[in-house]
């Protein structure tokens, strides 16, 4: 599990949604080395549980996509490129409380006590 404090010199809201690029590489036991595509991931912070001064916080799991057996493998590295944040990719927090979200021509509106806990929720077109 990594976990990962952003600070801001605006606030972020609780659903802000970050961009990470991944690149995976490996080093096997025979020489060879292995690494994966690079690929994008998403991550959404939340104004809940972030340390004193920070904007928002993110835990995530970080999992390598290969796996092997422990005779072949020498070592491996997953990497992670943190991106600005995705403005267009806002939630908003709602469940135990009303909220409406906005995506398109679409609204959804969760009514108060729908939800046991507050959730980030987004609408978006669907492309």
């Amino acid at each position: 599990m990594a976990t990962l404090s952003v600070q801001s010199s605006v606030p972020l809201p609780s659903g802000t949604v970050i961009q990470a690029n991944v690149q995976e590489t490996y080093a096997l036991t025979t020489g060879k080395k292995l690494s994966q595509a690079k690929r994008v991931e998403d991550i959404v912070l939340y104004q809940f549980s972030a340390p004193s001064g920070s904007a928002g916080v993110a835990t995530f799991p970080v999992t390598p996509s290969q796996t092997f057996q422990p005779q072949q493998f020498s070592s491996g590295n997953v990497h992670l490129d943190i991106l600005a944040g995705r403005e267009s990719i806002r939630g908003v927090v709602g469940g135990s409380e009303a909220v409406s979200a906005t995506g398109g021509d679409a609204t959804l509106t969760v009514a108060a006590g729908s939800l046991p806990a507050d959730t980030a929720i987004a609408v978006a077109p669907e492309k």
